[in-house]
């Protein structure tokens, strides 16, 4: 049976005095260019267990203006808006109890849309971004914002702007150097067994052989029995 163990937050007075944080969980990949890990908001929504949990994703430019009303209505992504709702879940998918072996994270930005409904769109890079959790049921809650969370910027590299003498070209190198010696190892053993055809002592049989006789101006056998030749 795999162990369970309790999560206990300094926050967990209300909903209203969570704020959702980049986890630390994880010793790299909690923020990229293009998406951002969260702490799962654990034995936060305990008493919400049947109710609907979104999370708001929201521009710099539309966190300081969103109203409770426009919180309380699920936005799809694909409004091109500057906020949108995702990642709907329930209460009691944030229990207060889970394994040992597993990491309670959620990754904000994982998914390329098409025609996914309320997608959990990848973000754009070197973007600021504020998130919150909103419980959409009897009643609406909502926890605090997050810090500003800035996504890293994208750098598309080019031939002329990666630096020289990197451990690729270095690698690269040294690869071409290997295959330049194999291939003039080849050139040089094809060398050899073509000379074999130059230098070899071959017999031939003198009624194949004829001279020009100057005096009479005829051609004439050679009457040698055999001729050894060297090419």
């Amino acid at each position: 049976h795999s162990k369970t163990r309790l999560f206990c937050f300094p926050d967990t007075a209300g909903i209203t005095s969570y704020v959702p944080k980049i986890t630390q969980n994880v010793t790299f990949g909690n923020l990229s260019y293009s998406s951002f890990l969260l702490d799962q908001p654990l034995c936060i929504f305990n008493e919400n267990i049947n109710d609907d949990i979104w999370l708001v994703v929201a521009t710099g430019s539309a966190k300081p203006t969103l109203t409770t009303a426009e919180l309380s209505e699920p936005v799809d992504q694909s409004l091109r808006k500057s906020y949108y709702h995702t990642l709907r879940a329930t209460g009691r998918d944030y229990p207060c109890q889970i394994s040992s072996s597993a990491v309670a994270i959620l990754a904000v930005g994982s998914q390329n849309c098409s025609g996914i409904s309320y997608c959990n769109a990848k973000l754009k890079s070197n973007e600021s971004y504020w998130v919150k959790f909103v419980v959409l049921g009897e009643y609406v809650a909502e926890t605090q914002w997050s810090n500003q969370i800035i996504t890293k910027e994208y750098k598309n590299f080019t031939p002329n702007s990666v630096p020289p003498n990197t451990d690729g070209m270095i690698a690269l190198t040294i690869i071409l150097g290997v295959l330049l010696a194999i291939l003039l190892i080849c050139l040089i053993i094809a060398l050899l067994i073509g000379s074999k055809d130059i230098c070899w002592h071959r017999t031939f049989d003198s009624r194949n052989l004829i001279s020009w006789d100057m005096g009479r101006g005829s051609l004439q056998a050679i009457h040698n029995s055999k001729d050894h030749i060297y090419m």
